[in-house]
């Protein structure tokens, strides 16, 4: 026989079943591979658009004459210059006549950019966001890093799809074994039988690569029009799939065929290679730790997954994997809700705002007054952005005004400074007291009041804790708590090592005390007819005592009207804030100079966990399929390779039922064994990079006992399923094997 590389595909058309589950996992880790890198490649060249359509240039020089402009110009690395006015937002100053420069390679921003400047002897910068998209400037080894990072991770995909392929043509190779033999003994080369190898994991490779090609791309365009990303081909998505897929796949083989290789012609007839064990010593029976629990049924199972301890540890090493993952994921997710839940309490219920209250020696001994306030507000087309957006589910205004307390000595004795810092020595020794020096007159000598519509104002009903809401036209209701971070620090180097949430008192103002203001030359006396426990939008004041009035009450103190409000607050579904969303938001925070919420910080947090959140949810699920296809695929071939010991145990009276429950107990004490070490894999792994997240996210540990529940549910389906249907559909006819 010549053709021995024929025989590759009737192989594998014999083992049809095998052969499909094979290229299915394939399919799946490639396509999924390809999804991943598509949409992350999109989106850095949507990205790297984005930044050129706002700027478009590379680097700007500022020369002194137009001799070093012309000479830059006509640089042979130079592929466009043009020159314009350069405004630098940090400094808020101009400069004339700036040139600016895009080169020819872009990754070479770096070398192009030492060359002029050190050249012509002139300044210049580069453009910081664009270049980071070319690994160049200061930040692209930051891009660089998350870039390798990102294709390490991807590598790992391609490394588990591939175990497909190992698995699948080890169980080829041990049952045709006897037809390797038969071939060297004809003739055949060891170089054809190893051929014939290569050529199996070739054909289920590439048409679970192409398959995945097809699937991937339809699934990233789908995914891309619900994410807002415009979702290209890209080549090296295509290459990178191609390279790691079939460098795995040829050490795979090369392993694969060393069996082939080594054993000799009579070795493979006869079958003494699987006769030359050793002769073990007989010992005396004890039952094992599973015989102990399950009954003579564990003992069988245990024995039997013994029996082959190098497959066993395989699939539990595959599993464990998953669970890891798994166990991992839901315990970074849990957390995170613990610190978002405190982050929504601190944000309050409308979690982004600018405002400026209204008032008189406010800013710098400056009376603030409605149209200065306004003025600090962000552009109106940028507000009615952010409010049109389908992320806001409800918009209002703000009226407040700054009232100065008239008898400060008196209003002095009554308030508690802020407990900024403590000093830190191993534990808590002592907090510091800020005096009246420290704090400020000017900070602790005045109360923010806020109007609200009657609705708003309605609400406080629950947050009362002494006094009435109804109150009269010289009446307040004090907001007499609130909530900081209080920051603890090593005094040896200043650095942070904690920061706690915490609420203290602001006052301790009683219900019928009261208060005399001034504002705008007009003094009145109000008394504390309510106090509430805290304020619900959690609006920042100088000197953070505020009150709340009815809005008419608001309208007769100040003297102003509806349309002189001063701010905007917005109410958001945090889930659903967009990439266009966060933008305009940073833009607005960014040119406003009024106060804005903290909650940006959350936003910005929340979008990088949930783009996190799904690349990992990915990554778990990807293990999770692969693992479980490699538990079917290798079970099945299993069961079959055992067909004699199953039709022995018949024929000594074991009923097809029994049988089938003492073989599934195998998946059983699979299972177990797997979720022990995932859980204890990936708490090992968990537990130090919580604590570095503890420090820069004040993130702390939760121990997800649901998720482990539901993981252990998980794999113990698809263990006792991938013994149960195979052993059901071999039923009676395992009787057969008495007659071959």
């Amino acid at each position: 026989m010549d053709n021995y590389n024929a025989l590759a595909k009737k192989y594998l058309q014999y083992q049809k079943k095998r052969t499909i589950l094979t290229i299915l996992g394939v399919t799946l880790s490639a396509g999924l591979l390809f999804v991943i890198l598509t949409l992350y490649f999109s989106f850095f060249f949507n990205s790297r658009d984005a930044v050129r359509a706002e700027a478009d240039y590379e680097m700007v020089f500022f020369p002194e004459n137009q001799a070093d402009v012309s000479a830059i110009v006509n640089q042979d690395y130079v592929k466009t210059a043009y020159s314009g006015k350069y405004y630098d937002k940090f400094t808020n100053t101009y400069t004339e006549d700036a040139v600016y420069v895009n080169v020819q390679n872009p990754y070479k921003i770096n070398t192009y950019f030492k060359r002029i400047s050190e050249e012509y002897g002139i300044e210049g910068k580069i453009n910081e966001r664009l270049a980071s998209y070319y690994l160049q400037g200061d930040t692209g080894n930051e891009v660089f890093i998350m870039l390798v990072m990102f294709l390490f991770f991807s590598f790992i995909f391609a490394i588990i799809g591939v175990g497909i392929i190992r698995n699948t043509i080890q169980l080829n190779t041990i049952e045709q074994i006897r037809d390797y033999g038969i071939m060297r003994c004809i003739g055949a080369t060891k170089g054809q039988l190893q051929s014939i190898i290569y050529r199996m994991g070739f054909i289920q490779e590439i048409t679970g690569i192409v398959l995945g090609f097809l699937i991937g791309y339809p699934a990233a365009a789908i995914i891309g029009h619900f994410a807002h990303i415009k979702v290209g081909v890209h080549g090296i998505a295509i290459l990178y799939v191609l390279v790691v897929f079939l460098f795995d796949l040829y050490f795979v083989m090369r392993e694969n065929s060393k069996a082939v290789r080594k054993i000799s012609p009579m070795e493979a007839v006869r079958d003494i290679a699987q006769k030359q064990k050793k002769k073990q010593k007989i010992k005396k029976h004890r039952k094992n730790l599973f015989g102990l629990l399950f009954g003579v049924d564990g003992d069988y199972a245990y024995r039997s997954l013994m029996a082959n301890k190098g497959r066993f540890w395989k699939s539990v090493a595959s599993f464990s994997l998953g669970i890891a993952a798994f166990i991992g994921i839901a315990s970074v997710l849990q957390s995170m809700k613990v610190m978002m839940d405190s982050m929504y309490d601190v944000c309050g219920e409308y979690q982004v705002y600018f405002y400026e209250p209204v008032s008189e020696n406010g800013i710098e001994d400056e009376d603030v007054d409605v149209d200065t306030a306004k003025g600090m507000l962000p552009d109106e087309d940028v507000l009615r952005k952010i409010a049109q957006n389908p992320a806001v589910s409800r918009t209002k205004s703000i009226y407040a005004a700054r009232l100065l307390a008239t008898d400060t000595e008196d209003f002095m004795a009554h308030y508690n400074p802020v407990f900024l810092n403590e000093t830190y020595d191993g534990e808590v020794v002592q907090t510091v007291q800020k005096t009246r020096k420290d704090v400020g007159i000017r900070m602790c000598s005045s109360v923010c009041v806020y109007g609200y519509d009657a609705e708003e104002y309605a609400s406080y009903e629950s947050r009362l804790v002494d006094g009435t809401m109804d109150v009269s036209e010289h009446g307040i209701v004090l907001v007499q708590t609130c909530k900081t971070y209080k920051k603890t620090e090593n005094p040896d180097d200043y650095e942070i090592v904690d920061m706690t949430l915490y609420t203290y008192k602001v006052t301790d103002y009683e219900v019928g005390d009261t208060i005399t203001f001034t504002f705008r030359g007009k003094t009145e006396t109000y008394t504390i007819e309510g106090i509430v426990r805290e304020e619900k939008d959690n609006l920042y004041a100088p000197g953070f005592v505020k009150a709340i009035v009815p809005l008419e009450n608001f309208f007769a103190i100040t003297g102003l009207g509806e349309g002189d409000a001063t701010g905007i607050k917005y109410e958001m579904n945090m889930n659903d804030i967009d990439t266009p969303l966060s933008e305009v938001l940073d833009t607005a925070v960014y040119d406003a100079e009024c106060i804005s919420a903290d909650s940006l910080q959350l936003i910005q947090m929340l979008r990088a966990s949930k783009n996190m959140f799904v690349y990992v949810a990915c990554f778990v699920l990807f293990v999770l399929v692969m693992s479980s296809l490699n538990i079917v695929n290798t079970s099945a071939s299993n069961l079959h390779l055992r067909r004699l010991e199953f039709v022995q145990l018949r024929v000594i009276g074991v009923s097809v039922r029994r049988l089938r429950r003492m073989v599934m107990m195998e998946g059983v004490i699979t299972t177990i064994v797997a979720n022990v070490i995932g859980d204890v894999l990936g708490f090992a792994v968990l537990v130090p990079m919580m604590r570095a997240l503890y420090y820069v996210m004040d993130m702390q540990l939760a121990y997800p006992a649901v998720a482990a529940v539901v993981g252990l549910i998980i794999s113990l389906t698809v263990f006792c399923g991938a013994v149960y249907f195979p052993m059901r559909k071999m039923g009676q006819g395992v009787l057969q094997g008495v007659r071959e």
